[in-house]
């Protein structure tokens, strides 16, 4: 087990399940939290981390009263790691650190400092000022997070008028079951197989992407992606020739090289949570082309994946920080561009001071430069607004 007595020794992940409490004595219902948080990382394939407070909080705020430890730091660590826990983190509780509220802990500790892809309480914890954070707080933040669906497709796949849900229209149900969907992308889509109107009706965010341009420059993807949690891979996005065994005939559609370069991208994207290839119909599948080349998608998502490297806009370190005047916007626009791997970054701050960040392009840098506000910014402040309220 890795001991950090600082947030900062602790590397930014957000395939991170985590919980926290003082554990000022492990008992069986502390055992039970901690079983369930390794059982579960472990199902998932994240690492887990258990977060102490030191000195005990209410040694801190009721001075002089001196509480008693049933048990050591030494002791306590021994037997968490005996109980498969991977890293713990003691933060230093001042007075200082007592007035963050819950949010604010949330959002700079948690999600922002350590990564978070889940996290296991008992259901009377709280913490953060006023002992406001709990688990209903978390449900609450957890909706408002802004998951982001994308589909790789030539149609847009919902619902024309009265009819079953089926896989071709398997979009209707998402929208009508999450209708505060944060945002929604279309990618290799050919306008003559859609219905303008029915895009419109999509209230998420967008970054819709027509075939013609992802060929003028599929680099343009490279940020959609980065932006995605849920990726959906239709072969029928690909054209018949190269793919035949798909669902339906399609004489236009991406190429298989750019096909693979679309699956390289989902892999390296830190965010990508799911990705899913689907409608390969192996009855019209001519010397199983289709099927090869699925396990070639395949292995460029794999190889993505292996290089992901968890890039964090947050620090300071790689990257070069931007701040743009723009003069319709209040504050400067901040851009983080990493010097590494030169990908770019926006930041927005929202009207509780949470600073959020979200892939982008240099094409939003120079926009911002040219004093003009990069529709992307416009749409999320938009949506981010009508969230928190």
């Amino acid at each position: 087990m890795q001991v950090f007595d600082s947030i900062k020794e602790l590397t930014k992940n957000k395939n991170t399940i985590l919980t926290l409490g003082t554990f000022d004595g492990i008992h069986p219902g502390h055992l039970k939290i901690i079983d369930k948080l390794v059982d579960f990382s472990k199902e998932k394939g994240c690492r887990n981390v258990v977060i102490t407070f030191h000195p005990h909080p209410r040694t801190v705020l009721n001075s002089g009263n001196d509480v008693k430890m049933l048990t050591t730091q030494e002791e306590r660590r021994t037997l968490l790691e005996k109980h498969g826990v991977e890293n713990f983190l003691t933060i230093n509780f001042t007075k200082e650190f007592a007035s963050l509220t819950a949010e604010e802990f949330i959002y700079d500790y948690l999600v922002n400092g350590i990564g978070l892809s889940d996290i296991v309480l008992g259901h009377d914890h709280h913490f953060g000022k006023g002992r406001s954070g709990n688990v209903e707080l978390l449900k609450k933040i957890g909706e408002k997070e802004n998951f982001s669906v994308s589909t790789v497709d030539a149609f847009l796949d919902v619902k024309q008028g009265k009819e079953p849900f089926n896989s071709a229209n398997y979009l209707s149900r998402i929208f009508m079951n999450q209708p505060g969907l944060f945002q929604f992308n279309l990618i290799g889509f050919q306008g003559h197989y859609l219905v303008p109107e029915n895009l419109n009706k999509i209230k998420s965010v967008s970054n819709h992407v027509r075939l013609g341009n992802l060929r003028d420059d599929i680099t343009l993807l490279e940020p959609v992606l980065r932006n995605t949690d849920f990726l959906s891979f239709d072969i029928n996005s690909i054209k018949s020739s190269e793919a035949p065994g798909s669902m339906r005939i399609n004489p236009n559609g991406l190429r298989s090289e750019e096909a693979c370069q679309l699956a390289k991208y989902a892999g390296l994207s830190d965010r990508l949570k799911v990705f899913g290839l689907f409608d390969v119909f192996t009855e019209n599948d001519n010397n199983n082309l289709t099927v090869k080349l699925a396990s070639q998608l395949i292995w460029y998502f794999l190889e993505g994946y292996l290089n992901r490297d968890n890039e964090n806009p947050d620090t300071n370190e790689n990257n070069i920080i931007y701040q743009v005047e723009v003069d319709s916007v209040d504050q400067p626009i901040i851009f983080f561009r990493n010097i590494i791997t030169n990908r770019w970054w926006m930041q927005i701050e929202t009207t509780d001071k949470i600073k959020l960040h979200f892939a982008c392009s240099e094409k939003e840098y120079e926009q911002a430069s040219n004093n003009e506000i990069p529709e992307i910014w416009f749409n999320y402040i938009q949506k981010i607004d009508s969230l928190l309220k």
